[in-house]
């Protein structure tokens, strides 16, 4: 076996994230995402860095509803043979306006009416040669109206039919009522995907609106429609915002999925990434590193490789990759729950993308140090432990892209040492409010502050107020820390 090659696999985790890459060999199955084959739960909520975004472009690929979900098929159920997924939103979306053009809309009516809109001008050039939603359209809409719609970049121009919307919402409803009518007699489903919602405008008063109508219609016809459906991925914050609050909103727990991610299923990624890497060379190389491990990973002829779902046998795994322990005793830790314990948010919350990105890091520092590589082991505990620093950075950086303000709080904490007392923090928190800067969090008190720090997962208030912080962002945002943290079970 070639070391070098298999750490060079090693480093390429942290080129692009599990779902950044496109290819159905990089894509983990989790038995959590069959809970998209519910037709009631149509809100997909996670952190960033869940994976919403690679689950999103897996499900409206080719072959992606059994991509995602698999062969299950149950009474009542969309599954891969009946069903049918459209994008109903993302950025990467040409036919859809650009920022520029859904920013000129800021009122609920308007981006409510887009919606719509969008749904019913998507489903038009989705059925344009089936003759019998032709027939309910041309009964619903003016022989001028439909030329207006069939133009390729009519979606482009909301400008040109959101009026249209408006002055006669009737019709354009009763066209959707009927197509569901449609799709019933025909017992196929439809889904209407979205994603990357944050992404509609810079301005949060006309994202939010966007998002909060878009959740508000679909929530209002979830019940009236029994085959017309979506999936809403959204992060948790937005999810969780005062300015999605809405009659009924408190109704929407029982029509979300949250992604999450647990130990073994973070690992089963790291080897699906592993197994199937970007070069022939890699891969032969990196099974025959993992054939040590008998039972690891099986070849599968449509998806390449894919990793056992045995726990025991990933955890020998670990230990022929790091040793059993991250250092010389027990005490230096388990190496094979070191890095979720060490990279998981104040929330216990754990992103793919930075579990990826510290086995990158650690194998960089083992090709940049040729010494390190005459261990036993393929990559040492230190060169774990030191990729963990890196791995914080790059999470807090990710972090700042959406909230922009995440830089005045390492402006007023950089340097410090946790634990850190509730009045020292709050005295921080005061000044942080207190900056002359354009960018200022989203609210006016200390409190709600702190509160939405701690729902972010960056902060944790220990039981005597003292106030700490996860690792994988301690690091990031300058800290050091006296003592440790106690972690969430």
């Amino acid at each position: 076996m070639d070391k070098t090659v298999l750490l060079e696999t090693f480093e390429q985790l942290g080129g692009t994230t599990e779902y950044e890459m496109e290819d159905i060999r990089s894509f983990l199955q989790v038995k959590q995402y069959q809970e998209l084959q519910d037709p009631t739960k149509f809100l997909i909520v996670g952190g960033r860095g869940a994976g919403k975004t690679r689950v999103f472009k897996t499900l409206v690929g080719e072959d992606g509803f059994r991509r995602v979900i698999g062969d299950g098929i149950y009474f009542n159920r969309p599954n891969y043979e009946n069903t049918d997924v459209l994008v109903g939103y993302s950025k990467e979306d040409n036919s859809l306006p650009n920022q520029n053009v859904l920013g000129t809309f800021q009122e609920d009516k308007d981006t409510m009416a887009f919606w719509v809109g969008a749904i019913v001008l998507k489903l038009l050039a989705f059925f344009a040669n089936d003759t019998e939603v032709c027939t309910v359209a041309e009964e619903f809409f003016s022989q001028q109206e439909l030329e207006l719609f069939e133009k390729k970049t009519i979606l482009k121009s909301p400008g040109k039919w959101l009026s249209l919307y408006q002055e006669h919402p009737e019709d354009w409803e009763n066209f959707l009522d009927e197509v569901d009518e449609i799709l019933a007699r025909r017992d196929r489903w439809l889904i209407m995907a979205y994603d990357q919602i944050d992404r509609i405008s810079p301005d949060h008063d006309i994202m939010y609106s966007y998002i909060r109508t878009l959740i508000m219609y679909w929530f209002s016809v979830s019940t009236r429609w029994r085959r017309l459906k979506c999936k809403i991925f959204i992060r948790t914050d937005l999810r969780n915002s005062e300015s999605l609050q809405f009659p009924d909103a408190s109704k929407l727990g029982s029509r979300q999925i949250d992604l999450s991610w647990n130990t073994l299923s973070l690992y089963r990624l790291l080897i699906r990434r592993l197994a199937n890497a970007k070069t022939e060379e890699q891969t032969r190389e990196m099974i025959e590193y993992m054939s040590a491990v008998p039972g690891l990973v099986q070849e599968d002829s449509s998806v390449g490789y894919l990793p056992t779902e045995k726990e025991e046998i990933i955890k020998k795994f670990i230990v022929y990759l790091i040793g059993r322990y991250m250092g010389t005793s027990p005490k230096k830790g388990d190496s094979y729950s070191w890095v979720p314990n060490h990279l998981q948010d104040a929330n216990g919350d754990l992103a793919p993308r930075s579990f990826l990105k510290c086995y990158a890091c650690a194998a960089k520092v083992m090709l940049q140090n040729p010494k390190m590589q005459s261990t036993t082991a393929l990559l040492t505990a230190s060169s774990i432990q030191g990729a963990v620093q890196e791995v914080s950075a790059d999470r807090v950086a990710e972090l700042k892209e959406d909230f922009p303000w995440l830089e005045n709080l390492k402006t007023v904490l950089e340097g410090e040492t946790l634990l850190m007392s509730g009045t020292d923090f709050r005295k921080k928190m005061k000044r942080l409010l207190d900056m002359d800067t354009k960018v200022k969090p989203p609210v006016g008190t200390v409190e709600e502050l702190m509160n939405l720090l701690m729902s972010l997962g960056i902060i944790q208030k220990n039981t005597d107020e003292r106030i700490n912080m996860p690792e994988i962002y301690l690091h990031g945002f300058g800290l050091r820390r006296r003592g440790g943290l106690r972690r969430p079970k």
